[in-house]
């Protein structure tokens, strides 16, 4: 309902705005930017309860009187918001920046934790069966294990994979052992209850050995990339004459099924069988050196 006389405003914000600009001297220092532009729909107020209303077009402030007296204020006020969103956003992107070299950080951190707590290799000997007697820990490569132990005939391998030797300074009949409890020297294949040195296999992702027919790398016959548990069947080959381990370790048997005397092939040439400490060239299986478990 209007008033007889009085003008009729389509928005209450309109309304006020008109009263508001008869007092503008008094307004200019007494009333707060931010309520200038609510007063002008750029803010809304609302509370609980009370529905939305849609706002009213957005008025051209520069042809209202209170608008024209209220110019500076607005405009330092829309500067110090400028200056204030920008900074914001700065310290958001600095903050974003941190937060990713604080995640690589930690990644690095987790991955050098993550390797430092894998189990080290560990295996333990034993001087009588079953796990009993004096016994001696070793973790990494032994030239010589007679001062420590006088016999063995039980083994526990905790983890890696080994190569056991009958004599010191890696020499004698090789057997390849993986983790596991071996109470007797017939369960890892050996002959007698000597073994003087041993040699712990480290751990590769990937394996790669080429077999050759002849010395010198002549006459290629494959590349393997997985065990072979017979070279006769696979190959209709029973001899090799040089080997080129690529990648990885593997343990060569003189027999098919991974039987017979064991020969550790380390990366590296072998152009001869002399080279991989065979006494001649049979080749029955072919097993890459790692622990399966």
């Amino acid at each position: 309902m209007s008033f007889r006389g009085r003008p009729v405003y389509p928005n209450h914000r309109e309304r006020e705005a008109m009263i508001l600009s008869s007092y503008a001297g008094i307004l200019m220092n007494s009333i707060p930017i931010e309520e200038v532009f609510k007063i002008y729909g750029a803010g809304s107020s609302s509370s609980s309860g009370v529905a939305k209303v849609p706002q009213a077009p957005p008025f051209h402030l520069s042809l209202h009187p209170f608008a024209m007296l209220t110019a500076p204020k607005a405009a330092e006020y829309a500067r110090k918001q400028s200056v204030k969103l920008r900074r914001a956003a700065m310290n958001k992107n600095a903050t974003s920046s941190s937060t990713r070299k604080a995640n690589a950080m930690e990644w690095k951190s987790s991955k050098n934790l993550s390797l430092d707590t894998q189990p080290k290799d560990k295996i333990t000997f034993y001087e009588d069966r079953g796990f009993q007697g004096r016994r001696y820990e070793c973790s990494s490569d032994h030239s010589n294990l007679q001062p420590y132990i006088s016999r063995c005939n039980s083994i526990r391998v905790d983890s890696g994979c080994w190569m056991l030797y009958e004599r010191p300074n890696f020499q004698g009949p090789q057997y390849f052992l993986r983790r596991g409890d071996y109470p007797d020297y017939q369960q890892w294949m050996g002959l007698s209850d000597s073994i003087r040195s041993c040699r712990a296999i480290p751990y590769t992702s990937s394996h790669r050995i080429r077999l050759y027919e002849r010395d010198d790398y002549g006459g290629l016959v494959s590349e393997l990339t997985e065990d072979c548990s017979c070279i006769l069947d696979r190959f209709r080959l029973s001899e090799l004459h040089s080997l080129h381990v690529l990648e990885g370790c593997w343990v060569l048997y003189e027999m098919p099924n991974y039987r017979g005397r064991q020969y550790l092939l380390r990366p590296g040439d072998y152009r001869r069988y002399h080279d991989w400490g065979a006494m001649d060239a049979r080749v029955g299986s072919l097993r890459r050196a790692i622990d399966l478990f």
